[in-house]
C-alpha cells in the first residue's frame, strides 16, 4: 500500500462507498496519509448523497465560524478553505453564492482578487431561493451604496428583484421599512410607516416582523416622518408567541435604555423579569444589565457594578463570548469604568478562551488607538493590519488604519494648539 502512487489511492477512494471506506480505512490507511486528507475525504463523500449533506452542513459550520470570527477545531480559517469545503451539488452553489455575497460586502478577497458585486450576483442559482438570496443582495447593495454594473442599485430596482414568493413578499416589505426609516424615495415619495405595516405578509412571520417595525418606529429619536406610534398600537401588534414574548422584552430594554415610558417609567427589574421566561433569557438579563451598568443606570437604586456582573453571564460557548465583549466595553471606557479591576490581559485572556479570533483582533485595535498596552508593551499598529490580513477582514483593517491617521493627525493639531 505505502508502494501505490497517491492519484492511484485517490482513485480507490472516490470509488469506495462510505461503507467501504471506513472498512479500508481502518485496516490500511494507518501508514496512508492521502487517504486522510480533507480533499480525498470530499472526493469520496459527494459520491453518497447522505454523506453530500453532512459535508453541505460541515461547510455551513465553517461559514458560521468564519463570519463569526471563531476558530474551527482550534485554528482559524481562510475565505479559500471555507469556499473550497462545500461538495459539488446544487445546494452548494446558493452557500458559496451566500459565502461571496458576504465576502463582497466585507472586503474579504477570494483566490486573492477582491470579489466584486458582479461576480456575487452570476453565482446565485437560478431557483426560488437563489432568486430571493439575490434580491436581498441588491438591497443591501442599495442601501450601503455599492454600485452594480458601474451604476448605484436604486430603491426600485431593489424593490422589483424580489420575486413574488412568501419569503420574497417578507423580504420586500422589510426593504420598504428601511427605507421609512431611512426615509429613502421610493418611486419618488417617501415611504409612510403605514404602507410598510401594509406590506408585511398576513403571516406568523409578517405579524412579527410587523410589529418588531411598530417599536422600531416607537423607539427611534426622532420618529420616522415625525410621526410615533400609539403604545398601545405596539404592544397589541405583538403575537402571543415566544418570540413574540422575547420582542416584548427588547422593546421594554430599548424603552429602559432610552428613558421611555410604557404608561409609567420602565425599570431594570420589569426588563429582567420580561426576559426571565424567555429562551436563553439568563444571557439576554446579563448582556442588558451590562448595558445598565455601562450606562450608570441603577437597579433599584443601586449602582451595578462590573465585578458583580461577571458571574451573571451562562457558562455557555455565547455566555463566555459574551462575557468577555462586556469586559472589553468596561476596560476601553475612558476612564475605565472598572478601574484595575478588567485589566486588557483579561480580555486578551477571555477571547482567547472563547476562540473569538475577529473580536480579539478588534479589540487589539482599540487598545492600539487608546494606547493601552497589552503585556506591559504598546500595541504595533502594523501587528493588528497583519492580524486583520491573515483572516481577510480587508475592509477592517483599512477603517483601522483610516482612524488610527485621524487619531495622529488630531493629536498633531493639538500639539500645535
Amino acid at each position: 500500500m505505502n508502494k501505490l502512487p497517491d492519484e492511484l489511492l485517490e482513485i480507490i477512494a472516490s470509488n469506495l462507498s462510505f461503507f467501504d471506506f471506513v472498512h479500508f480505512s481502518a485496516t490500511h490507511t494507518r501508514h496512508v496519509s492521502c487517504l486522510r486528507s480533507d480533499h480525498v475525504i470530499k472526493k469520496m463523500l459527494v459520491n453518497d448523497k447522505s454523506m453530500s449533506l453532512l459535508l453541505f452542513e460541515r461547510a455551513d459550520n465553517k461559514v458560521e465560524c468564519y463570519l463569526r470570527g471563531l476558530l474551527w477545531n482550534d485554528r482559524q480559517l481562510t475565505p479559500d478553505e471555507v469556499v473550497n469545503a462545500f461538495p459539488d451539488s446544487p445546494k452548494s452553489k446558493l452557500g458559496i453564492a451566500r459565502f461571496k455575497a458576504n465576502c463582497c460586502i466585507r472586503g474579504t478577497p477570494l483566490n486573492g482578487q477582491k470579489v466584486s458585486t458582479e461576480a456575487v450576483v452570476e453565482a446565485f442559482p437560478d431557483s426560488p431561493e437563489g432568486k430571493e438570496r439575490l434580491a436581498f443582495f441588491k438591497a443591501h447593495c442599495c442601501l450601503k451604496k455599492m454600485p452594480l454594473h458601474g451604476q448605484m442599485v436604486s430603491t426600485e430596482a431593489a424593490l422589483e428583484a424580489f420575486p413574488n414568493t412568501p419569503k420574497g413578499r417578507l423580504e420586500m416589505a422589510l426593504f420598504k421599512a428601511q427605507c421609512c426609516l431611512r426615509e429613502l424615495l421610493l418611486y419618488g415619495q417617501q415611504v409612510s410607516p403605514e404602507a410598510v405595516i401594509k406590506a408585511f405578509p398576513d403571516s406568523p412571520e409578517g405579524k412579527l416582523e410587523m410589529a418588531i417595525f411598530k417599536a422600531q418606529c416607537y423607539l427611534r429619536e426622532p420618529p420616522p416622518h415625525g410621526r410615533r406610534p400609539s403604545l398601545k398600537a405596539v404592544l397589541e401588534t405583538f403575537p402571543d408567541s415566544p418570540e413574540g414574548k422575547l420582542e416584548i422584552a427588547f422593546f421594554k430594554q430599548g424603552c429602559c435604555l432610552r428613558g421611555l415610558p410604557l404608561g409609567n417609567p420602565v425599570l431594570p427589574h420589569m426588563v429582567a423579569k420580561a426576559f426571565r421566561n424567555s429562551p436563553g433569557g439568563q444571557l439576554e438579563i446579563a448582556r442588558f444589565f451590562g448595558q445598565c451598568c455601562l450606562r450608570r443606570i441603577p437597579l433599584r437604586d443601586q449602582q451595578i457594578r462590573p465585578g458583580d456582573l461577571l458571574n451573571a453571564f451562562p457558562n455557555s460557548a455565547r455566555g463566555k463570548l459574551e462575557r468577555a465583549h462586556f469586559k472589553a466595553a468596561c476596560c476601553l471606557r475612558q476612564p475605565p469604568l472598572a478601574g484595575r479591576e478588567i485589566t486588557p490581559d483579561d480580555v486578551v485572556k477571555d477571547y482567547t478562551a472563547a476562540k473569538a479570533i475577529l473580536a480579539l483582533v478588534r479589540f487589539k485595535a482599540e487598545c492600539c488607538l487608546n494606547g493601552l498596552p497589552l503585556k506591559r508593551q504598546a500595541i504595533c499598529a502594523d501587528e493588528v493590519g497583519r492580524d486583520y490580513e491573515r483572516g481577510g477582514w480587508l475592509a477592517e483593517r483599512d477603517d483601522f488604519y483610516s482612524r488610527l491617521k485621524q487619531k495622529a493627525s488630531q493629536l498633531n493639531d493639538d500639539n500645535l494648539a
